[in-house]
């Protein structure tokens, strides 16, 4: 079972939708469960500086200042050039005063992050931040064409007409985001197989519609494979998976008036909930003060 099958499954379950099924499609609960997910993952992201971190990689290109962000960044952890050899950053980027006659250096203005002044080089960025939530749930497939282009050794062509949820046509929508591979059909000379793998997007051209993924795809490839079922999602565990069924399920029985169902699954959100509290506020701390693209620039990373 995909992953969203089962978040879905889980939002029925609890919220018994057996009587009202007919009013929630698999697209309208999953609208719900992106908003749950967003809401618990703020939630768990504020408890202290435990936070779960994704990263990505931002070419940068000579006299550019501007460029678009994937829509699920919510704060900015670190952004610098990284060292090849061993794979440390060489410098990070500082913020400087609005008031340097020199500019301030980076800012965040919505979903734009400015260079002030222009890099007089290009240079390729890591960026280390904490994921939003804002991303698009779906499931769809795609078939190998006949250049081999749909599905190369590192990347695929995402489906636009997806057989669950919504297709993202923002830029840089899936970037950072997690692809799972559910299924697909592969063939050698003699035989056929499936295999499912898992990859994070680390780049995704929304005119293409191509992602690129790191690592490269261990069994697909150009040449052997035939139809790929996939889903991209956000990073869920199963507690968190849980918490966030729970809060898509509350939203619905409240307006559907079913209260003593909207009583005990409030009462189990905040069990569970006070389990991943207990497990964030368990680890140890290794970040350092942030930036909210919603709050403007206020970065403490300085260079050491």
């Amino acid at each position: 079972m995909s992953q969203i099958d089962d978040i879905l499954t889980m939002v029925r379950d609890q919220a018994n939708l057996s009587d009202v099924d007919a009013k929630y499609s698999d697209d309208k609960l999953l609208t719900y469960i992106k908003r749950a997910y967003t809401l618990v993952s703020e939630e768990i992201q504020g408890l202290d500086r435990s936070h779960v971190i994704a990263r990505i990689d931002l070419t940068c290109e000579a006299d550019t200042q501007e460029y678009i962000l994937p829509p699920h960044i919510g704060r900015i952890l670190k952004l610098g050039e990284i060292e090849d050899t061993y794979d440390t950053y060489k410098w990070v980027v500082t913020p400087l005063s609005n008031f340097n006659p020199a500019g301030p250096g980076v800012t965040i203005e919505g979903n734009v992050l400015r260079f002030q002044p222009k890099l007089s080089a290009d240079v390729t960025l890591r960026m280390e931040f904490i994921p939003n939530g804002d991303v698009q749930f779906h499931e769809g497939s795609v078939t190998q064409n006949e250049g081999g282009t749909a599905v190369t050794s590192s990347g695929i062509t995402l489906d636009s007409s997806p057989t669950v949820g919504s297709f993202d046509t923002r830029v840089n929508a899936y970037t950072g985001s997690f692809i799972r591979v559910l299924d697909s059909s592969i063939e050698t000379a003699s035989t056929g197989c499936s295999v499912t793998e898992e990859r994070t997007i680390t780049s995704y051209n929304y005119s293409t519609k191509v992602a690129t993924v790191t690592p490269a795809w261990t069994a697909l490839s150009p040449t052997n494979t035939k139809v790929v079922v996939y889903e991209v999602v956000p990073l869920l565990t199963d507690f968190l998976a849980h918490a966030v069924a729970l809060s898509a399920a509350i939203s619905i029985l409240g307006p559907e008036g079913k209260k003593a169902r909207y009583n005990g699954c409030t009462l189990e959100y905040a069990r569970v909930m006070r389990t991943l509290r207990n497990r964030a506020t368990r680890k140890q701390s290794m970040t350092k003060p942030h930036m909210d693209r919603t709050q403007g620039i206020q970065w403490a990373v300085r260079v050491r």
